[in-house]
């Protein structure tokens, strides 16, 4: 039996406010005839859309951290996913929204008592793909997210700088209650899932991004990779040493291929570096 290796990556945002306007480009078809009923419980108001970015604060000792929550990240990354169609031949068609519900001032997914565990991974590929905690039936239901981030954190000061994120996919639990159990959802469907997750995360964080690197590890958890925080600059030297070191210290297979953005960093590496990230994604979804 071949090892599993898992996609993950870290990516650097360098200006948030040009990250903003890039994502209010690209939901700009949102409000398009037929685009709303995925919008009807997730906004106060379909027709005056506002992409969401929250910036919070957390204090520890005299330091003062910003970040963006996974919660709201996760949220840019479904809403991409149920809106958005294919952006190559690759890539399937959007995704069925979740049906939820409110309880007080909280939404959750709509999760009854007398649906199988197995019923809502076959059904619901957000709930499979991102988890989901339902507390509104005789008794608390959760699943642990496949698609795992990690917050957005600020890495410079006063809110300036560049912010970085990490993601993993395990797709040994894709389709799957767990690890070991059988697959619940066919080929067919568990690529287009694979696939979708991937697209999204090329076109939300990697394609607005100041450097992305993204490979395959043999454990799937976002891992926050300090080596890369030097490569906050434009000068390539400081880039490319901060790429080096992080591969270096092993955070991805190195005899598998890692993709780089931008592309026109040079990084002297005995590891094959790519730079067309559907390459990646077909090598990904060969294994």
């Amino acid at each position: 039996m071949s090892m599993q290796y898992y996609p993950i990556g870290t990516v650097l945002i360098d200006d948030l406010e040009k990250w903003r306007e890039y994502l209010k480009s690209l939901f700009s078809g949102l409000l398009k005839e037929g685009k709303k009923d995925c919008l009807k419980y997730r906004f106060e108001d379909p027709d005056n859309l506002e992409i969401p970015i929250h910036i919070q604060t957390l204090r520890q000792g005299n330091r003062l951290f910003r970040f963006i929550s996974k919660g709201n990240i996760r949220y840019l990354l479904w809403l991409y996913m149920c809106t958005q169609g294919p952006t190559n031949n690759a890539c399937p068609e959007p995704f069925a929204d979740t049906p939820v519900t409110r309880q007080d001032r909280t939404l959750q997914f709509q999760v009854n008592d007398d649906i199988a565990e197995e019923d809502i991974i076959r059904r619901c590929a957000e709930m499979d793909l991102f988890g989901y905690m339902y507390t509104g039936g005789s008794q608390t239901r959760a699943r642990k997210a496949v698609l795992g981030i990690t917050k957005m954190v600020n890495v410079g000061s006063d809110g300036k700088g560049c912010w970085k994120i990490s993601f993993a996919i395990d797709v040994a639990r894709l389709g799957r209650l767990t690890e070991h159990k059988e697959i619940l959802i066919d080929p067919k469907e568990f690529r287009n899932r694979l696939t979708k997750a991937l697209d999204t995360i090329y076109h939300i964080l990697i394609k607005p991004s100041h450097l992305a690197l993204v490979g395959l590890a043999r454990v799937p958890v976002p891992v926050f990779d300090p080596y890369l925080t030097s490569a906050c600059t434009e000068k390539r030297d400081l880039i490319a040493q901060a790429i080096c070191e992080a591969l270096q210290n092993g955070w991805v297979v190195r005899n598998q291929k890692v993709f780089l953005h931008p592309s026109h960093v040079e990084v002297e590496t005995p590891i094959r570096m790519i730079c067309n990230f559907d390459e990646l994604m077909q090598s990904i979804l060969e294994r």
